[in-house]
This record gives C-alpha cells, sequence and structure tokens, in this order.
C-alpha cells in the first residue's frame, strides 16, 4: 500500500497471496485502484507474480446503492494462473435486474447488448500501468495503438 490507499488494496493482495495455483478470487469492490498511484503496487503484483486478470465488469452507470456514492464498483475476477484472455465489460441500466443466466451468457461470449457492453482482450496490462476499463470500446482502440 502506499500514498493514500484505500484498506481494501490490502484485502485483495491477502486475498490474492492465499490463492492456490488455478485458484479464483473475485471482489466486487471501487475501482479506483484499477488507475490511481495507490493502485500502482498491487496492479505490478498481479501481473508480475503468477496472476491474470480474467474478467473485469466496471459499474458507473448502474445504480448499485440504496444511495449515492462518490466510489464507483467493478468486479474483478483473478486467478492465479498465467494470463489469457481478458473480458472488460461496461455495465448499464437495467442489469440490476436482467436474468443472471444471460449476464453470464453476453459475458462468455464477449457480446454486447442494451444492459452489457463487452470486449475480450487477447491479453492484459504489465507492471503497475493503470488499467483503464470504463469503455471497452475506448481500451479496444487504445489497445490497438
Amino acid at each position: 500500500m502506499r500514498g493514500r490507499a484505500d484498506i481494501y488494496v490490502a484485502f485483495y493482495q491477502a486475498a490474492l497471496m492465499q490463492l492456490k495455483p488455478g485458484g479464483v478470487c473475485a471482489y466486487i469492490c471501487a475501482d479506483r485502484w484499477l488507475l490511481n498511484e495507490y493502485g500502482a503496487g498491487l496492479r505490478n503484483f498481479i501481473t508480475t507474480q503468477g496472476f491474470a486478470v480474467r474478467t473485469i465488469i466496471e459499474s458507473h452507470e448502474v445504480a448499485a446503492f440504496e444511495s449515492e456514492v462518490s466510489a464507483y464498483p467493478a468486479v474483478t475476477i483473478i486467478a492465479h494462473e498465467s494470463q489469457g484472455p481478458v473480458v472488460v465489460a461496461k455495465a448499464l441500466p437495467g442489469i440490476e435486474i436482467a436474468d443472471r443466466a444471460h449476464v453470464l451468457d453476453l459475458i462468455a461470449g464477449a457480446r454486447s447488448d442494451a444492459i452489457l457492453r463487452v470486449a475480450r482482450f487477447p491479453d492484459w496490462f504489465h507492471g503497475d500501468e493503470p488499467w483503464p476499463c470504463s469503455s471497452p470500446e475506448a481500451l479496444q482502440l487504445l489497445k490497438r495503438a
């Protein structure tokens, strides 16, 4: 942890350190660590210590809480395995009442619709560089550049 890090950064790392090979950790937590300086150490740990980002689902536009909050949640799924393809998705209003099987099908097939915009990438970022995930389309352009 560094700077003004939120305590959840330590929980992420502690959980990942307990994973056996092939184990998976999924969190629903604020997404600020994906971009901010205080998340650099965690991003570096994940990408250099044998972990793979499988899925990130950003949910800035979804009413995930009963009251308004200043931090937006993201679902991150990270496994203790070699890095492979990554699914990045943006949840849209309506996903909170969507059929769970339909949402899982969209993610697995990397298909978008009215409740979820999805993109699949063959690899991921390395080291401590930021993980810009707010728009799958913008990320596709960035990765191509």
